[in-house]
């Protein structure tokens, strides 16, 4: 009798993954878009008009860890935290570092995942510098202009309250600040902002303890404009410009089906459309060239895909690349000022996403996305971030208690 060999389900889909980054191509000379796959397990963060993108990748069982992404000749990427493997020694992983924002000057802003302390990073070098302002009660999404300055938000009170309050503020020349909010809000969170005196909120009515932060607001020089209801878009990418122009998806016509917009300037909502046979849509960000990216699809048949909105044509992004077979560009969520698109592919069934940068043809070839070679953790690093995860359980489950017991009363 015959013994058929099994193949676990893990390695099927580890393999599926990696005959997708060899047979796609890294580079696609003759399509309109060059196509660069930046690897399994990661994700991108942020994107700038330099062509430097930022993200994180999965280290097996040690969680994830920023890197920095030169796409420009002679570039290449640059991990964050890490202490290489040398002749002379193994390496070691020292801090577990995130960017959540980039300007076009050199400067990254970030936080250590561990301990919440903020930082500056050399987009050239990876290099932290610690921020001196109190990472207290920080949330994650930190902003930083073209002038250095740093925008986020944080919580006031207790940071354990299952319906906190949260507060935008600026942290410049060496003293934070908080900011003002929306006129009738509880509080906001900060979205976007730059140095013009141009703010991008989401806001919260206060209604029974409860805080729901999905009003839009934009702030410009001392005038408040409301951007409407159910603002649905997350953020993601770059959903203002420096026209003031911002995008987004909101329900048209008493639907609930999200649809995209684009609001100039705080102007009257323009519905941008769909891709044929489609039902709805979503903007996720704007150059300033008012191109912009975002995701179209048919829930009814799990059909989505990125599309590029440009001169009022709406255009299905995967008709501008070559990928391998069963891939599909799937959605998009930043560009920048050159028209590099950060996008998603993911195969046919779904079981498999890839992270993808997207270069116009007409542009150098970026350099394949390659991650330097990682340290081998000794006993000594697993024990400590073991701890580490058995102490943040115990803080969730802290935290999930009290909840139950808040709501209880």
């Amino acid at each position: 009798m015959t013994r058929r060999l099994a193949i676990p389900k893990a390695l099927a889909c580890a393999l599926t993954v990696l005959m997708a980054v060899w047979s796609a191509p890294q580079h696609c000379e003759a399509s309109p878009y060059k196509v660069t796959v930046l690897g399994e397990k990661t994700r991108a963060f942020a994107l700038n008009d330099e062509g430097v993108l930022a993200g994180a990748f999965q280290v097996p069982r040690l969680g994830g860890f920023g890197f920095l992404y030169d796409s420009n000749p002679g570039g290449g990427v640059t991990v964050m935290g890490i202490t290489l493997p040398t002749d002379s020694g193994p390496g070691s992983y020292d801090a577990n570092y995130s960017i959540s924002s980039l300007n076009n000057h050199g400067q990254a802003v970030g936080y250590d995942v561990d301990t919440r302390e903020p930082f500056l990073f050399d987009t050239r070098t990876g290099a932290p510098t610690p921020l001196s302002f109190s990472s207290d009660h920080m949330q994650a999404a930190l902003r930083i202009t073209e002038s250095g300055a740093i925008y986020g938000t944080r919580i006031f009170g207790d940071p354990e309250d299952p319906s906190p309050l949260y507060y935008p503020y600026v942290y410049r020349d060496g003293a934070s600040q908080v900011l003002t909010t929306p006129p009738r809000m509880a509080g906001a969170r900060l979205i976007a902002a730059d140095d013009s005196g141009r703010f991008l909120f989401l806001a919260s009515r206060h209604l029974e303890g409860v805080q729901s932060y999905s009003q839009p607001f934009l702030y410009d020089n001392g005038e408040w404009t409301d951007l409407g209801d159910h603002f649905l878009n997350q953020y993601d990418g770059r959903p203002m410009n420096a026209h003031g122009d911002v995008v987004g998806s909101t329900p048209f016509a008493g639907r609930q089906t999200p649809h995209a917009v684009l609001i100039p300037n705080g102007d009257e909502a323009v519905k941008l459309g769909e891709l044929p046979g489609h039902s709805e849509s979503a903007a996720m960000a704007i150059n300033n060239d008012g191109w912009i990216v975002g995701h179209s699809g048919n829930p009814a048949l799990s059909d989505y895909r990125g599309f590029l909105y440009r001169d009022g044509v709406m255009i299905d992004l995967n008709d501008l690349v070559e990928l391998a077979d069963g891939w599909l560009i799937t959605g998009a969520r930043s560009i920048n000022d050159r028209g590099q698109i950060l996008a998603t592919m993911r195969d046919q069934d779904a079981q498999n996403s890839l992270e993808i940068l997207l270069t116009p043809g007409d542009q150098p070839t970026p350099p394949d996305f390659v991650l330097p070679p990682m340290p081998v953790p000794e006993p000594s690093t697993w024990v400590v971030f073991a701890l580490a995860a058995v102490g943040l359980g115990c803080r969730e489950t802290k935290r999930r208690r009290r909840n139950r017991t808040t709501r209880g009363l």
